[in-house]
């Protein structure tokens, strides 16, 4: 069996890196608004401002992410780093 067998989709992508997966994901979401918990995923900042995006960094309880803070985000981004912590 094919990965894209797995997958349900003819066209795979492999990025070279996680910083170029990122890039790519992000990427067609450059007119909207980026938000990035206040813990962790302080190198996706390099990426943003790479692509002009508009990022707000969203306040979480020591790493834990609060559904209610992330309302009206067009983009949220999260890492489970975090997880590992709280």
């Amino acid at each position: 069996m094919k990965i894209e067998d797995y997958l349900g989709t003819d066209k795979i992508f492999f990025a070279p890196s996680g910083s170029m997966a990122i890039f790519s994901v992000l990427h067609p979401f450059r007119k909207k608004t980026l938000g990035i918990p206040d813990q962790g995923c302080f190198n996706i900042l390099e990426i943003a401002e790479l692509l002009d995006i508009k990022y707000r960094f969203i306040k979480t309880e020591k790493g834990l992410i609060i559904p209610e803070n992330i309302k009206n985000m067009d983009i949220f981004f999260f890492s489970s780093f975090s997880g590992y912590l709280v």
